[in-house]
C-alpha cells in the first residue's frame, strides 16, 4: 500500500492511521459499513489505527460486525456504562456563557460528547473482543438476527489542525495527555471536534484537572477495563477467525493505548456531559 493510503495520522498522532478522507476504496467501504453498523458519526480511532495494516482491519470487522449486527457489543457497552461512578453535578449554564461559550455552542458540544459518549462504550466492547479472539481463538457468539441498519449518521467536523491557535492545540495535548500525565500517542476524536469551540475546550480542562492530577480517572477506566473483559467472558463463545501475524503484531503493538485511552474517554465523557448540559428548569 502506498505511504501516502497507509499512513494518514495527522501531526501529533505517532500512531499510523488512515483517515476517512485518505481511505482507499476497500477501507471506504469498511468504514461505511461500520459507521452504520454501530450508528456513529464518525469511525472509532481504534478502527483507523487498525486500517493502516494491511488485512486488520478487514479481520477485525468480520470478528466485530455479526456482534455489533445483533446487539452484542451494545449489551457489553451497557454492562460497562453501568460501573461508571456517579457524574458530577451540573454546573449552571452561566458558567459555558462566562467562558465565552453561547447556548448554541455550549448545545453543539454537549452533542458531541453524547455521541461520543454511545461510541465509546461500543469501541471497549470491540477491543475486548478482539483481545480475547487474539488470545484464545474464540469471540462472543452472535446469538441474535441482525438488526436492521440505517443510513450512516451525518458525520461530524474535525477542524484541520492548521487552522487552530496554538493555545487550542496546547489544550488539546493537555486533554489527550491527561494533564501531562501520559504521552501523546494519538489525538482522541472528541478533543478534535471539540476544537471547533475552544471555549469548550477550556472548561473540559478546568473540569478534568482534578481528576487528571489524583489519578481517579485513570483509576475508574481500570474498573471499567475490567468491567469490559468479564462481560465478555461471560457470553457464550464461538470460534473466531485468526489474524495474519502481520495483523496480530499491529494488534499487539496499539493495544496498549487503546486499553488505556478508551475506558478514560468513557470516564471522561460522563464527566463532561453534565457541563453543557441545558438547566433543568423546575
Amino acid at each position: 500500500m502506498p505511504g501516502s493510503q497507509r499512513t494518514a495520522a495527522r501531526a501529533c498522532d505517532p500512531l499510523p492511521e488512515i483517515t476517512e478522507e485518505a481511505a482507499p476504496a476497500a477501507t471506504a467501504a469498511c468504514y461505511t459499513a461500520i459507521r452504520a453498523t454501530l450508528g456513529v458519526q464518525s469511525v472509532p480511532l481504534l478502527y483507523r489505527v487498525l486500517a493502516a495494516e494491511p488485512g486488520c482491519l478487514a479481520w477485525a470487522w468480520a470478528v466485530l460486525a455479526p456482534l455489533a449486527a445483533c446487539g452484542v457489543l451494545e449489551e457489553v457497552g451497557r454492562a460497562v456504562v453501568g460501573a461508571l461512578p456517579a457524574a458530577p453535578p451540573a454546573p449552571p449554564r452561566a458558567a459555558c456563557r462566562l467562558a465565552g461559550l453561547d447556548d448554541a455552542a455550549a448545545d453543539q458540544a454537549g452533542l458531541v460528547v453524547t455521541a461520543f459518549n454511545r461510541a465509546n462504550p461500543l469501541n471497549l466492547a470491540a477491543l475486548a473482543v478482539l483481545l480475547a479472539a487474539r488470545r484464545t481463538g474464540q469471540a462472543p457468539a452472535a446469538t441474535a438476527p441482525p438488526r436492521m441498519m440505517a443510513p450512516p449518521p451525518q458525520a461530524l467536523a474535525v477542524p484541520r489542525t492548521e487552522t487552530l491557535s496554538a493555545d487550542t492545540v496546547a489544550l488539546m495535548h493537555f486533554l489527550a495527555g491527561h494533564g501531562g500525565r501520559r504521552r501523546v500517542a494519538a489525538m482522541p476524536t472528541l478533543w478534535s471536534v471539540l476544537a471547533a469551540h475552544p471555549a469548550a475546550l477550556a472548561l473540559a480542562a478546568a473540569a478534568l484537572a482534578p481528576g487528571f492530577a489524583n489519578g481517579s480517572i485513570a483509576a475508574a477506566a481500570r474498573a471499567l477495563s475490567r468491567q469490559a473483559e468479564q462481560a465478555v467472558s461471560a457470553l457464550p463463545m464461538a470460534p473466531a477467525p485468526g489474524p495474519d501475524r502481520a495483523a496480530m503484531l499491529h494488534l499487539q503493538r496499539i493495544a496498549p493505548f487503546f486499553a488505556e485511552t478508551i475506558p478514560a474517554m468513557i470516564v471522561i465523557g460522563a464527566q463532561l456531559e453534565p457541563l453543557f448540559a441545558r438547566e433543568v428548569l423546575p
